[in-house]
């Protein structure tokens, strides 16, 4: 019997360790992916429900990532929105983030995004409110989604 309870007492201690050393992966991942994001992206491209954004609109316009996720974008040097990424989790198969808003007419929102770093390219897919999570980098007709992708300036 005092076998068994060293035993289950071994069992459940590994465990707790386990998910432990899990949360520190994930937690070493996000700071890693907040590293990566932090700067200055200028927007190269934005569909949203099947319908591409026009280049000309998408001049003068960048996302400026801080360190703990606050997110600002800003067209021709004008504040226009201000979120914050929470939730991120880079460990899934597909990186997901929770998207709350900080300012404007969706203030208090929280919307659904997955996400992917490649080199100096950053895209983000985001549901419309009450959406689910996409679950790929599309944003076709009646999908709710908006997908954007971003360059890094060379300034960073």
């Amino acid at each position: 019997m005092r076998y068994l309870a060293i035993s289950m007492a071994t069992f459940l201690f590994a465990g707790v360790g386990l998910v432990f050393a899990a949360d520190d992966t994930k937690d070493e991942a996000v700071r890693k992916d907040l590293k990566n994001l932090t700067g200055t992206w200028k927007v190269a491209s934005r569909e949203s429900n099947g319908e591409k954004t026009p280049a000309d609109a998408l001049k003068g316009m960048f996302v400026k990532v801080a360190s703990e996720g606050t997110v600002t974008v800003t067209k021709e040097g004008k504040e226009i929105r201000k979120v914050k990424w929470v939730n991120v989790d880079p460990t899934q198969k597909t990186k997901t983030v929770d998207v709350e808003v900080l300012e404007g007419d969706d203030k208090g929102k929280t919307l659904l995004a997955i996400y992917r770093i490649e080199g100096d390219q950053f895209t983000l897919c985001v549901a419309n409110s009450g959406k689910d999570r996409p679950t790929s980098f599309s944003a076709e007709i009646a999908s709710g989604n908006s997908l954007m992708t971003y360059t890094r300036t060379k300034d960073e």
